[in-house]
């Protein structure tokens, strides 16, 4: 059986690509010291940490893209114009 492995990007419709890190837990840190994943929308990149079991790492990875499909949906699909109706 073939071992699946985390995906290095992850492309959302209109070329929309999300690159998605492993970092080692001093890198991470560095960049949020509280959490175990991290969406930066101005660089279009999932982080996690790396040192995580593989099924906490697919829950993070899955919270993440969360983030980016809202963040994608507002600036690609209705043009920053999202409203509260």
């Amino acid at each position: 059986m073939a071992q699946l492995r985390m995906p290095r990007k992850v492309v959302l419709p209109f070329g929309y690509i999300i690159t998605v890190k492993l970092l080692s837990n001093s890198d991470f840190n560095r960049k949020d010291h509280g959490s175990d994943g991290l969406w930066e929308v101005d660089r279009r990149t999932i982080y996690i940490r790396k040192s995580l079991p593989l099924n906490r790492k697919r829950y993070i990875l899955l919270h993440e893209l969360g983030h980016a499909w809202l963040d994608f949906q507002h600036h690609h699909i209705d043009d920053g114009r999202a409203s509260a109706e």
